[in-house]
């Protein structure tokens, strides 16, 4: 090979060389920097190992969360409650009521006093002239089975009046779905996760991808657009299945698969209340509806915009279960999409979604603690 063209292409693997070096010292410095915003991601800095549960809250922690559509706090007490007291014996004239349920419940994405919790603490005790502790006993991530085993765990330490279960539509797929989990190297992750799925998960690169992801890919209508037409494109050419909805509950394509996790939940439920009625506390099971089942508006442009037809999915499904369990089991019950219909949200134009999180915002948490303290001052005063 000639001298000239020998030191072209030791050049050109100079210049590769360099321009790769550049791109891993630029990565450096932003994750560098972006330690300055992000703590720990969430499935590290939040919890922390159990033994029966894989996972809980961990304690003691003051933890920023930053995300597209907020930037909050999440802090906990010595037992891991999402709260800064402690909770110890009931004092004599107090209402105590506990809490349990997935990342709902837990109030992700909202401050400590946005919750539902607080909402609810605050009203019942206007209503009731009484002192009214709440414990916000939420855990990210968990299905009926974690939370019953954390509700039985928990009554006999707080010795509850009432313990409040917020019943969401992953729970049902969510509880198969857990045996695979486990925490390793102070995350909560996938067992069959590799080394390099390990690694990302502790960048802080990736947290702000995670973050800003859905913002970015739906928040364009050009991008949206696109990514539509493309998986349009993609399902006609057979390459992919096309676009399903994403709550596996109301899909009436996934129904009968569900129909063993579903009885699964239901019986844990039972077995919540079951544990209430043996320590002399009262159940209540509230169902959070998804916000396409919520509004209709939403509803109709996003399975236009995937190319979905209306009978594929049944957006009542998971009320009928839940009230056909609360009426054969006498189970007390709230159904949040029954009563967000009752006060028209969509139609004043309240909306208690956040845009790209699937998640409460602070209004849709401040309706469900105003419902739920309604709910709780009428049984006690004996009105249900």
């Amino acid at each position: 090979m000639p001298r000239t063209k020998r030191r072209k292409k030791k050049e050109m693997w100079i210049n590769i060389a360099v321009m790769i070096a550049a791109i891993a010292l630029c990565f450096a410095i932003l994750e560098f920097a972006l330690r300055f915003v992000f703590d720990a991601p969430l499935s590290c800095g939040l919890y922390s190992a159990d033994s029966e549960n894989t996972y809980a809250n961990k304690a003691n922690i003051d933890l920023k969360h930053k995300e597209a559509e907020y930037s909050v706090r999440y802090i906990t007490n010595n037992d891991g409650i999402r709260d800064e007291r402690d909770f110890g014996e009931k004092s004599p004239g107090t209402l105590r009521i506990l809490t349990a349920g997935d990342s709902f419940a837990f109030g992700l994405g909202l401050n400590q006093n946005e919750t539902f919790q607080h909402v609810m603490e605050k009203a019942l005790q206007g209503s009731l002239g009484k002192k009214v502790e709440v414990i916000n006993a939420g855990v990210g991530g968990y299905g009926t089975g974690q939370a019953l085993n954390m509700i039985n765990a928990l009554i006999p330490k707080y010795n509850p009046d009432y313990v409040v279960f917020g019943f969401y539509n992953n729970d049902v797929p969510d509880g198969p779905v857990f045996g695979s989990l486990a925490f390793e190297d102070g995350c909560v992750i996938s067992k069959n996760a590799g080394s390099f799925r390990k690694f990302v998960l502790h960048l802080r690169s990736y947290q702000l991808y995670q973050g800003y992801r859905n913002m970015l890919l739906l928040g364009s209508d050009s991008i949206r657009n696109f990514l539509y037409r493309a998986r349009g494109l993609l399902s006609g050419a057979g390459v992919s299945q096309g676009a399903r909805i994403g709550t596996p509950v109301i899909d009436v394509a996934r129904i009968d698969s569900l129909k063993g996790a579903w009885r699964a939940s239901l019986e844990g439920i039972s077995s919540m209340d079951a544990a209430c009625r043996e320590d002399s506390c009262r159940f209540i099971l509230v169902y959070i509806p998804d916000k396409i089942q919520v509004y209709s508006g939403f509803r109709e442009r996003y399975l236009s915009e995937n190319n979905i037809g209306s009978e594929s999915i049944d957006i009542g499904l998971p009320s009928r279960m839940v009230a056909a369990l609360s009426s054969s089991a006498g189970i007390e019950s709230v159904d949040l999409m029954q009563e967000f219909s009752k006060i028209n949200i969509e139609g004043r134009n309240i909306s208690a979604y956040y845009d790209y999180d699937p998640h409460f915002n602070a209004k849709g948490a401040e309706l469900w603690g105003s419902i739920l303290a309604e709910k709780i001052e009428g049984m006690e005063n004996g009105k249900e």
